[in-house]
């Protein structure tokens, strides 16, 4: 376990490619502007925090991080969400949130161990159908983005519990949703 939060890096050091048993990695509130490559060879690690950086992209060498299972991105200036994202199996946390995503990749429904899906503050015009298949997702948080409709596949996550589409254009929601839990609707 590695915490390096909160400094002034603004590159990952590359000393860190030689812990190969690293499981988890914290480097939230620095200054990167970039991942390094070789972060996709530490192929152990299950919790991945890169939150609160100055990061525009995902490198493709994550899609080799099969082990995890939180990733925390958010806060960044990412405009885009990699197709291999739903390739990431065993993620059950995935924080997305504050970034300049305007929609998520079809993919995102892959990820069938997903509890947690925060996409707080982007961009996002509309979210795909596959978000349905997340059959074990609790808690979707889509507060503050451009959304003028929800899936009706959202009816499908028997699992939730919490659901928080606030401050979006939303006109209605999907028939489809039940009303066992409270929804945060305001400011649509």
């Amino acid at each position: 376990k590695l915490q390096i939060n909160g400094n002034r890096l603004i590159e990952i050091p590359e000393w860190l490619k030689n812990l190969s048993r690293l499981i988890e990695l914290k480097l939230s509130g620095n200054g990167l502007t970039e991942i390094p490559k070789w972060i996709g060879d530490l192929n152990h690690l299950k919790f991945l925090d890169l939150s609160n950086n100055s990061l525009t992209e995902i490198p493709g060498s994550l899609e080799n991080l099969k082990q995890l299972t939180e990733f925390n991105i958010s806060n960044n200036f990412l405009t885009k969400l990699p197709d291999w994202i739903g390739n990431l199996f065993q993620l059950t946390k995935l924080s997305l949130n504050r970034n300049r995503f305007t929609q998520i990749p079809e993919s995102i429904g892959n990820l069938s161990n997903l509890g947690k899906l925060n996409l707080n503050r982007n961009n996002l015009t509309e979210i795909p159908a596959s978000i349905g298949n997340l059959y074990c997702l609790t808690s979707l948080t889509l507060l503050g983005n451009n959304l003028a409709d929800i899936p009706e596949s959202v009816g499908n996550l028997k699992q939730l519990t919490e659901l928080n589409v606030s401050e979006n254009c939303l006109a209605e929601l999907p028939a489809s949703l039940s009303d066992k839990f409270e929804l945060g609707m305001q400011y649509n």
